[in-house]
């Protein structure tokens, strides 16, 4: 199927779309359940997992650019968290939900890397804050600029704004009310 998205000419795979969707349906399941919710749209798992992919990617040219290092330690998935996974999630792709779980450890880390290298402060209670917006804000300047092409299968514009369902490829931008994911048949729900 070819590309979910190209950043900067750099591709992200439909495979590993699909398989961080599959992660972000069965972390959207549990948080949905605690929330008394029992149904997750599959597209909107979906959505939120070539985002995160594409910010992913975007932080980590910002973080080769700005020549920070981040720290392992701040984001590998430990033997503790491991087994927690494996509790939460005993009949899922282990694999899957803790690569999409240290994908967004490591996007924070380095949006704190940058954070500090662009304010000259270190991460403390009363600092936390002022850094972490600094390096958001550097990360979304940098999206903006990139060259970021999304298949339209996603249902997003080129700067992951929702212009549409997902599964056409010829989406036409629209506005309105979001589907109520428990009317959407069995096969765009998170199972």
């Amino acid at each position: 199927p070819g590309s979910a998205a190209v950043v900067d000419g750099e591709s992200i795979s439909m495979k590993t779309a699909d398989e961080a969707s599959a992660a972000y349906c069965k972390l959207s399941l549990t948080v949905a359940a605690q929330q008394g919710v029992k149904t997750v749209s599959s597209g909107d798992s979906r959505r939120q997992a070539i985002t995160d992919l594409i910010m992913y990617a975007v932080a980590k040219k910002v973080e080769k650019q700005r020549g920070v290092a981040v720290d392992p330690t701040t984001y590998v998935i430990t033997d503790t968290q491991k087994s927690q996974i494996a509790q939460a999630f005993p009949r899922a792709d282990l694999t899957q939900i803790g690569d999409a779980i240290e994908r967004s450890q490591q996007t924070y880390s380095i949006i704190v890397a940058v954070g500090q290298a662009s304010t000259g402060e270190v991460m403390a209670g009363d600092t936390k804050a002022a850094i972490e917006k600094a390096g958001q804000a550097e990360i979304l300047k940098a999206y903006k600029i990139s060259d970021i092409s999304i298949d339209p299968r996603f249902g997003l514009n080129d700067l992951s704004q929702k212009i549409g369902d997902t599964g056409s490829l010829s989406i036409a931008e629209v506005t309105g009310a979001a589907a109520d994911p428990a009317g959407l048949p069995p096969a765009q729900r998170c199972s």
